[in-house]
């Protein structure tokens, strides 16, 4: 009898430590994963004057809509992810805009991160793209 109750509380222990380290990378994975149609941003990021711009120019939800078209463009980021590491906007909340034509984004590969500068234009609810400037720290 005290052999099961050992071996249960055992049992026991190394189910919950297991938990308790896979729980938070699974939380962190599917943080990253979530859908992009839902990424929501602080709206005042941007002033109103830019938000009526870029409506006017056919962006329904202006800041939401360049946050997650940036999120679909990983082939603007110039440089080569490491140890097989794929760049990519993966931080919806760490794209910021610098007005109606501007935006700061943090990028990854998962294993170091990377800032870029990029301009865009609207035209009929269309973005384009363009990076002028961007860091590439601890990548190839």
């Amino acid at each position: 009898m005290r052999k099961t109750k050992k071996s249960l509380i055992a049992i026991g222990s190394l189910v919950l430590l297991l938990l308790g380290v896979t729980l938070p990378i699974i939380y962190f994975e599917f943080r990253k994963t979530k859908d992009p149609d839902r990424v929501v941003i602080n709206s005042s990021t941007i002033q109103e004057s830019d938000r009526q711009f870029l409506k006017s120019r056919g962006l329904a939800d202006p800041a939401n809509d360049i946050v997650r078209d940036l999120m679909k463009h990983p082939e603007l980021i110039p440089c080569k992810g490491t140890l097989g590491g794929v760049p990519g906007f993966d931080y919806p909340d760490e794209i910021n805009m610098k007005g109606r034509d501007r935006v700061t984004a943090t990028f990854s590969d998962g294993h170091y991160d990377g800032t870029i500068d990029l301009s865009f234009k609207v035209s009929e609810g269309n973005i384009e793209w363009k990076a002028f400037k961007w860091d590439c720290q601890g990548y190839e």
